[in-house]
């Protein structure tokens, strides 16, 4: 189980807010700006598989969690990494650099939430048709789909 206190040394100022779960799970907040480096301080630190990338809109932002495990150590508990960025403007920067499979579930979110990833070289759709409207991104709470009957 990570320590909190190990975290709060670890990462420094990087981190907004730390706290664990009731499952012992760390959860680290951070401003998007600061997400890159606080990824690539915990990649040092092991924590060298990113199992996936959610992304929630709650109405007012989207929100980003990055769910980490240090692939070679099983004991280990994973860490959660949440940021957020802004629903009008969603843009958040590519970690495919520290992560290379971050390449598939940033188009996912890419194409679910409407997030653009700044230096990701392939973002297109990944679920959808590339074929449907450029504002088609169904898990957006103000989504509405037409329904002609």
């Amino acid at each position: 189980m990570v320590s909190i206190d190990e975290l709060k040394a670890s990462l420094g100022d990087l981190a907004k807010e730390i706290k664990t779960d009731k499952s012992g799970k760390a959860w680290v907040f951070v401003e998007l700006d600061k997400l890159k480096k606080l990824l690539s301080l915990l990649r040092i630190d092991g924590y060298d598989h990113l199992s996936t990338i959610t992304g929630y809109d709650d109405g007012e932002k989207i929100q980003l969690m990055y769910h980490l495990i240090k692939f070679n150590d099983k004991g280990s508990n994973d860490i959660n990494v949440v940021t957020f960025t802004d629903r009008e403007n969603s843009v958040a920067p590519s970690i495919l650099d520290l992560y290379p499979s971050a390449l598939v579930y940033e188009r996912e979110v890419f194409d679910l939430l409407g997030v653009r990833f700044e230096g990701h070289k392939g973002l297109k759709r990944l679920l959808l048709p590339e074929d449907v409207p450029e504002d088609f991104h169904p898990l957006r709470k103000d989504f509405k789909i037409n329904v002609e009957g």
